[in-house]
């Protein structure tokens, strides 16, 4: 019975992302500390919603990276649009495959570019390289296999690269431990002794890539302790990072109700957030939304969920029918 109401309530209500922009009044200002300038959304699509942005500038440029979720298929790809003051560019998938795919963590090594996407489903972290950005990139290698690594990111540290990822504690996916890893140059890891960090009742994953401010390392983490996941984002403060150690205590939070938006937008009604990120020019985040359909939209899906089900189902025939060969 509990099933069959869990199914109606996808056909009649959706939970979904959208994300939010704005630029920053000033290099050193985050929406922590500056609560005024507005925020602008991502044009929304009937068939995507999407989440999990991140920010990279390169060559004068700011690229927009997130996560495009086809409510057809049920899973998630990686895209880019370029961002401007005169808003997003067209967005444009890059990475796609049989998995999901999602939070599109880059980082800078030398004059290399690479790209970690969040790849749980297929029991992997993966490291991908730029052949040319943004928009082609080929898999550079597998950096933790038999893993259900969620929302990973690279941070590196008085010299030392680190490596954040998480994975669920047990069948709850919301309750993950930390793991941490040391990166070499050749992007060998090395388990941190400490691992696992947190009991599963901690939030530990990720919320985006680790920032500075006012000279504080700082952390974010999705919090859905009180059962809404993706409720809030709380800030840690790292205190200690090292080989033989990790300590991180709560610094500040951020809730949707902090997140201003321009007139046209300001009356919409945000569940969430769960994705924070800046750049030398602007600041995203991801906001959550609730949709009540009426009665044709709830027809409509209903057969986009019996089709996402069906291909689903043929998915894993397909990888049960080619590992049995």
């Amino acid at each position: 019975m509990r099933t069959i109401r869990s199914y109606m309530n996808q056909v009649m209500v959706e939970n979904y992302w959208i994300l939010a922009y704005r630029r920053k009044s000033a290099q050193e200002d985050l929406v922590l500390n500056d609560r005024q300038v507005k925020f602008r959304l991502f044009p929304e699509n009937r068939r995507y919603w999407y989440a999990d942005p991140f920010l990279f500038e390169q060559e004068g440029q700011t690229y927009l990276f997130f996560e495009r979720y086809d409510r057809w298929s049920g899973k998630g790809e990686i895209a880019y649009s370029l961002l401007t003051d005169d808003g997003p560019g067209e967005a444009k998938v890059i990475l796609s495959g049989p998995h999901h795919l999602s939070f599109p963590f880059l980082f800078r090594k030398g004059d290399e570019i690479y790209l970690i996407p969040e790849s749980g489903g297929a029991g992997q972290v993966v490291l991908y390289r730029a052949e040319i950005f943004p928009e082609v990139w080929s898999k550079e290698k597998i950096l933790i296999e038999d893993f259900r690594g969620t929302d990973t990111v690279v941070f590196e540290d008085e010299g030392t690269r680190w490596l954040f990822t998480s994975k669920p504690a047990d069948a709850d996916i919301h309750r993950q431990q930390l793991y941490l890893y040391e990166m070499d140059e050749k992007m060998a890891l090395t388990p941190h002794s400490g691992n696992p960090f947190g009991d599963g009742n901690t939030p530990v994953r990720a919320a985006g890539g680790m920032l500075k401010r006012a000279g504080k390392l700082l952390r974010p983490v999705q919090d859905g302790s009180a059962g809404n996941y993706g409720s809030r984002i709380i800030f840690r403060e790292v205190s200690v990072l090292d080989r033989a150690e990790f300590v991180e205590t709560d610094y500040e939070s951020l809730e949707a109700a902090d997140i201003r938006m321009e007139n046209g937008e300001a009356g919409m009604k945000f569940e969430g957030l769960h994705t924070y990120n800046q750049s030398e020019h602007y600041e995203v985040v991801d906001l959550k939304l609730r949709r009540r359909y009426p009665f044709s939209w709830a027809v409509v899906n209903l057969f986009r969920l019996t089709y996402r089900y069906c291909l689903r189902k043929a998915r894993k025939r397909v990888m049960v029918d080619g590992g049995s060969k």
